[in-house]
């Protein structure tokens, strides 16, 4: 019996996963809490994921108090599917759970237990540790768990850490405060990395999240990831996703670095685009031309003096702020 417990939203996100969606059913309908309404949406799947989905469905119903299970005629995406979805979810916490996931049965009461905590109010998500499987379900990885440091550094700091590093907290394990999540949408129609996207958005509003040690989810690694099958679209959604972040950067002193960031990155994937090609990519997204790094892969003079031009002033700002600082604990 639900009892007291607070309502959990579940969306499942279902697009030609026929081979997984009844593992990750099964895994939900395993959970040990029960006051869960889920959310099945199929994309247009091309395959037999909804069937499969289907024959799951009094058994789920027999579970969970509301089962919402619907397939579009056409293809949305993903983020038009979660901006349609997310508003007719009544929980107090909701899960977005890929299809070809995994979720071990303690999953839903570790975060919900998590959440509850009196000084865990305005927490935007929990997330946890993880591991990976492939196509076959076998493992590739064993416990995947983030340091103290990376789990309790600053939003400034994750923010930093996701332009260097990209992607590096998993989606699969967020646990969301519903009211929060719903302040912050609509999800960007046209981008492709909307986990990514999310995140920065959720640190660049300031909300907190908090870290649970636990591995709780298998994420599942295609051979073939989306970076590899659309190296383009990826790497203009990512520039995109950055570029829309740039005002943050430069109330917050980073400018310096973001710009750095997003130059390691064009010299990463220098490769796939032209020299042209990559001159109107940054003119679109009003990035300085200077990213473009020469032969050899050093700064030319003008984007030096791009970042000098912002890191000078920042810096000196920065060190009146921590002689201030000094001062006042010096006095004190």
């Amino acid at each position: 019996m639900s009892g007291n417990k607070p309502l959990v939203s579940i969306i499942v996100p279902s697009y030609n996963h026929e081979k997984y969606i009844e593992y990750c059913l099964n895994s939900i309908i395993a959970q040990t809490y029960d006051n869960i309404e889920l959310f099945i949406i199929d994309d247009a799947s091309k395959d037999n994921s909804f069937e499969v989905a289907k024959k799951l469905e009094s058994k789920l119903k027999q579970r969970f108090p509301k089962v919402y299970l619907e397939k579009h005629e056409e293809n949305h995406g993903l983020c038009r599917t979660l901006n349609e979805t997310i508003p007719l979810t009544n929980g107090k916490y909701l899960a977005i759970f890929a299809s070809d996931d995994y979720m071990f049965p303690e999953r839903i009461e570790k975060q919900v237990i998590e959440m509850e905590k009196p000084e865990n109010t305005n927490v935007a998500f929990c997330h946890s540790g993880y591991a990976t499987m492939d196509e076959n379900n076998d493992l590739i990885s064993g416990p995947v768990v983030l340091q103290p440091n990376e789990a309790n550094c600053t939003n400034k700091d994750k923010i930093l850490k996701i332009f260097r590093d990209g992607n590096y907290l998993c989606a699969p394990t967020f646990f969301w405060n519903s009211i929060i999540l719903k302040t912050m949408l609509p999800y960007d129609e046209d981008v492709i990395l909307e986990d990514f996207f999310m995140q920065i958005k959720t640190f660049e509003n300031g909300f907190a999240n908090i870290y649970i040690y636990d591995t709780l989810v298998l994420y599942r690694v295609f051979s073939l990831n989306t970076l590899k099958r659309y190296p383009e679209k990826h790497i203009l959604n990512y520039l995109k996703i950055l570029s829309s972040f740039k005002r943050f950067c430069v109330d917050n002193l980073i400018l310096a670095e973001y710009y750095l960031a997003i130059h390691n990155f064009i010299m990463l994937h220098f490769h796939t685009f032209n020299y042209e090609k990559w001159k109107t990519v940054l003119e679109e997204f009003s990035l300085p031309q200077d990213l473009l790094c020469k032969k050899n892969k050093k700064f030319s003079k003008s984007y030096i003096k791009e970042i000098i031009k912002f890191f000078i002033p920042y810096g000196i700002i920065k060190l009146r702020y921590k002689l201030t600082k000094k001062n006042e604990n010096t006095s004190s």
